[in-house]
């Protein structure tokens, strides 16, 4: 490499540098809707039908409670990490949680726009390398989404086949949890409103960033939260079984709100 070309080549990846520590300052930390906490105020959900389940053998029983505060710390564990477990997604020779991937998508979009809207300043050459940088980043970001969308529609089929049978009183719920937390738009009732057997194809063919799959895992972890306040009997029979039950015990330890 000529010394010329050495030149003009850290010449733009200052520029790019200094554009993208100017985004760095601006992006937030956390993706839309998160709770600065691991854990949000939890939602009354004023349905009639979870008053009804609620601690009845037939509705919403101890194990039945145990169930949502497991798949709610695997859900934690997959967005926010865990000291005790290695983080899922594989990025340039990393490992990082759902979470970290989704923030490199977004910081990699504001840059990529930045530097549009000053396509102008850089000269043919320099336009030719950041497009071909983008392009090499977008690949990267999308190599392994395809496969981090089908692990995390793998491990949510229990739970569309748990709630199965009562599917038609649970979509309420879940609209009403992401309409009172400012999310409307979410994709977690869409998706959960599919027909059976459907739903983790929709899931998987919709999901196209991990800003998405991100928001969908943030809503998810919400509902739960929601569903385990809503539901003080079952709480109640839970906090009773964990005093004789040393499982029960450590369950309620690792799943601490």
């Amino acid at each position: 490499m000529n010394t010329s070309f050495k030149q003009f080549s850290n010449t733009m990846n200052t520029k790019i540098m200094l554009i993208l520590s100017i985004i760095l300052i601006g992006t937030s930390t956390r993706l839309h809707s998160e709770p600065i906490h691991h854990e949000q105020q939890a939602i009354q959900l004023g349905s009639s039908f979870l008053q009804l389940v609620d601690g009845q053998p037939f509705g919403i029983t101890a194990d039945r409670f145990v169930y949502l505060l497991q798949l709610r710390l695997g859900l934690k564990q997959i967005f926010y990490g865990s000291p005790t477990a290695e983080k899922m997604f594989p990025y340039k020779d990393k490992k990082y949680t759902l979470k970290e991937m989704a923030l490199i998508e977004i910081k990699e979009e504001k840059l990529y726009k930045e530097l549009c809207s000053q396509h102008a300043d850089f000269e043919q050459q320099e336009w030719q390398e950041i497009e071909a940088r983008h392009a090499e980043q977008l690949t990267a970001l999308r190599d392994n989404l395809a496969k981090a969308s089908v692990d995390i529609a793998d491990y949510l089929l229990p739970f569309l086949r748990y709630i199965q049978p009562i599917k038609k009183q649970i979509l309420p719920l879940m609209s009403e949890s992401c309409e009172k937390r400012g999310r409307p738009e979410s994709l977690l009732p869409i998706c959960v409103g599919m027909p059976d057997e459907t739903e983790a194809t929709y899931f998987k063919q919709t999901i196209t960033s991990y800003k998405q799959l991100g928001l969908f895992c943030i809503d998810l972890i919400h509902f739960l939260t929601d569903m385990i306040y809503s539901c003080p009997k079952a709480r109640a029979q839970f906090e009773q079984q964990r005093k004789t039950d040393v499982t029960t015990q450590s369950i309620i330890d690792s799943t601490a709100e």
